[in-house]
């Protein structure tokens, strides 16, 4: 149910759940997540806490902890974590949790060396299921962006909907869980989070020849008949799936009306991020190593760079850093750019009511502050060679 968004239902079950068994370890961790995701962090701490007293061992617990900036464990915490760690029941993506955790825990004790051997050893625990693939990757944009002015120029006939997307894409952990908190603050927009449905579409699409029309119409109309239907009585509704970056130009011809968003960030600040934070998704899989985030972000350098100019009038470049200095001009200009008025409530999107399911759950419920952009030098002294090579990556910078 929770997955569905059914929150109040979910609420209802964990609670009958625990009310049969009091003791039932998974019900207080279901429930934890479902009020971090809401944004009661304070309810959401004392279930994962309640999780973790009638089982020692729940790594999603113990993760979700190290992860809230105003939770204050005592000295128990790690060592803990580190008995939970030699269980040998544990899956290994929960001793892969285990270890972000844990580098978390050292991190915040100023233990930088050791936090930064339990960050690698979750990413090298993390990528022994992994699938994730370079150079299809590569092969996939490569192909895209040779034949991307074919598909910008591309009209359908269509027929209008109610409501239009606005795409918010760039690279993960760069602001666009805080931009779309922002914009779905304004009482014409719908958020809708991270919709992974076009671009599973498109990279099943048929790039070179094939029938262009019927793709696109096909993506736009199974993509209104799911999604805009929730959407209902809202001007917009944003969708909040970074990694579209990818498939632009197939997005741009299949929804006319849509507007796109670009949040980006300084790049050593945005790589950083993504290593050091455990992600559910498989597609998220590129983090798990250094060396292939690099060449991600390279990838999506590449790509922004060769849409951009295509798009222009349709997107709107949002740098983070400029987001978090100066809120109210930045939005201001934002909000312009979508032609919505501005609202006050889209000035405090950590008030903004609406569930955050993303890895800046509980960080969107702070009040914006400016980040730490130079976090993974603490970690540059203990860095080995593949870690090294994050200091070759460049910014991308819209022109």
């Amino acid at each position: 149910m929770q997955k569905l968004g059914h929150f109040d239902m979910a609420k209802a079950q964990y609670s009958e759940a625990i009310a049969l068994d009091p003791k039932y370890a998974s019900a207080y961790k279901n429930m934890a997540i479902l009020l971090q995701h809401e944004g009661d962090i304070a309810k959401s701490i004392s279930f994962h806490e309640k999780a973790l007293e009638y089982d020692p061992y729940m790594a999603i617990s113990f993760y979700a902890l190290s992860r809230v900036p105003t939770y204050e464990p005592d000295s128990s915490f790690i060592p803990r974590m580190e008995q939970a760690l030699q269980q040998s029941e544990q899956a290994v993506k929960n001793k892969s949790r285990l270890h972000f955790a844990l580098a978390r825990a050292y991190a915040n004790a100023g233990n930088f060396q050791r936090s930064l051997e339990y960050l690698e050893a979750g990413n090298e625990l993390k990528n022994l299921n992994s699938k994730f693939n370079l150079q299809s990757e590569r092969d996939f944009a490569a192909n895209l962006m040779q034949k991307s002015a074919e598909w910008f120029s591309y009209q359908i006939n269509y027929t209008p909907q109610g409501c239009a997307p606005i795409f918010i894409v760039g690279m993960p952990r760069s602001g666009s869980t805080l931009t779309e908190q922002i914009i779905s603050a304004h009482s014409s927009v719908a958020g809708m989070g991270e919709i992974q449905f076009c671009l599973q579409c498109a990279k099943g699409m048929q790039l070179e020849g094939g029938d262009k029309h019927k793709q696109l119409l096909k993506l736009r109309t199974e993509y209104f008949s799911k999604f805009g239907q929730l959407a209902a009585n809202q001007r917009y509704f944003t969708d909040k799936m970074p990694l579209n970056f990818l498939i632009l130009p197939i997005l741009a011809s299949s929804f006319p009306e849509a507007k796109f968003i670009h949040t980006f960030r300084e790049a050593k600040s945005t790589c950083w991020s993504n290593f050091e934070t455990f992600f559910e998704d498989a597609g998220m899989d590129f983090t798990n190593d250094m060396v292939d985030l690099v060449c991600f972000y390279q990838l999506y350098k590449d790509a922004m760079g060769a849409y951009s100019d295509a798009l222009k009038g349709r997107m709107y470049h949002l740098k983070y850093e400029a987001l978090v200095a100066t809120p109210e001009q930045e939005i201001s200009n934002m909000a312009r750019f979508l032609n919505l008025d501005l609202q006050d409530a889209m000035l405090s999107p950590h008030l903004n009511k609406r569930p955050v399911l993303t890895a800046s759950s509980e960080q969107v419920r702070s009040p914006m502050q400016k980040p730490n952009q130079n976090r993974w030098k603490t970690y540059e002294p203990f860095f080995s060679d593949r870690l090294a090579c994050i200091l070759t990556l460049e910014s991308f910078n819209p022109v």
